[in-house]
């Protein structure tokens, strides 16, 4: 359990002081750098650091590489498209692409994707196919893997087999699976090797991007144990609800990467044997109404923008994007009252 004393060490902070005339605090929770070490055996790291939410980890990560070269980005989460369109717009060289499109891989300094693309069709990137394209080269390869956490897919792994684990990091949000299917605290992970995470933590402690002492203790140690337990559930959850909507008169499209339908199928079964997550997307027959009218007439499901509850949520997109898109994030519980309420409430569409 983790204490709300935090405490500092006086090793770290001696060794600290030898290297600088200024003591900064953040440096030294002990319940920090032991919740990074939990973190970093985890995804078998060599260094992993916190942060007070996803973007945040995103934003510090890319600042302190300090890149100056050609940049991919691919099938992004909204507000990472905005960061990279903002560092476009200030004269870096961006490009986002398909992670289909490899001819061009080996031209950029960095590659930044995410491992199921957050977005209606779910694209799946091809990480060890990309690892193997940029092993002869300088190209730096950040991957987000929220959707999966190393549970279910662990690119440092990947990495750590093809000997390119130095240039290879991993950014999750820590605000959804981290939590045992709470919503105490938002977070962020980023997992890679100790020289490159020891420059994001020195701009991390300037920018003030930490995660919060306090915010330690709503973060559970045992997350390895924990993912075992619901991550598996999480995907089941998610396939068994994709499958039964797939049948649905009154839906258009599903879009799940291990349904069989889904243009990656192949690839997604490969990469991920063991399940890829609790979120999914579908679209209903008569657009934005018939969103609304769904949404409404649920009397389980939750409405949630957020995902990695315990309980199944609902993200109504096409009421404000003038579509029948919606999105699901599975959680844990027993299916059946899921399948129930979506039934009933498919009556009303």
């Amino acid at each position: 359990m983790i204490t709300k004393v935090h405490r500092c060490t006086a090793d770290l902070v001696k060794a600290y002081v030898k290297k600088s005339d200024e003591i900064y605090a953040r440096y030294f929770y002990q319940e920090e750098i032991k919740q990074e070490g939990v973190l970093a055996e985890y995804a078998g790291s060599e260094a992993a650091a916190l942060f007070n939410c996803g973007m945040a980890a995103i934003t510090t990560t890319l600042k302190a590489l300090d890149l100056s070269g050609p940049i991919l980005a691919s099938t992004l989460y909204s507000q990472s498209k905005k960061f990279f369109e903002s560092l476009k717009e200030k004269g870096l060289l961006v490009q986002f692409i398909n992670p289909a499109q490899y001819d061009i891989l080996s031209t950029t300094s960095l590659i930044f994707l995410e491992t199921i693309g957050n977005g209606f069709e779910m694209s799946v990137a091809d990480i060890p196919t990309i690892m193997e394209m940029i092993k002869e080269t300088d190209t730096i390869l950040i991957v987000d893997n929220t959707f999966l956490t190393p549970c279910l897919f662990n690119p440092i792994e990947i990495a750590k087999e093809k000997r390119i684990e130095s240039k290879v990091l991993m950014i999750e949000s820590g605000t959804k699976y981290y939590q045992a299917g709470g919503d105490m605290i938002t977070a962020g992970i980023v997992y890679g090797p100790k020289e490159k995470l020891k420059r994001i933590k020195e701009l991390r402690a300037i920018l003030g991007t930490y995660l919060q002492p306090t915010s330690l203790e709503h973060f559970p140690v045992e997350v390895s144990r924990i993912h075992q337990k619901v991550m598996p559930k999480h995907s089941e959850n998610a396939l068994k609800i994709a499958q039964y909507l797939e049948q649905h008169p009154k839906v258009e499209k599903v879009r799940y990467p291990l349904l069989k339908s889904h243009p990656q199928y192949e690839l997604a079964k490969k990469l991920f044997p063991n399940g890829c997550g609790g979120v999914f997307y579908f679209s209903l027959k008569g657009g934005p109404k018939a969103v609304t009218r769904f949404a409404d007439s649920l009397q389980y499901c939750k409405i949630s923008g957020s995902f990695g509850f315990a309980d199944t949520r609902i993200l109504p997109l096409g009421a404000l994007q003038d579509n029948g898109v919606l999105r699901i994030a599975a959680g844990f519980e027993n299916i059946e009252k899921v399948i129930k309420d979506f039934k009933q409430a498919l009556k009303n569409v």
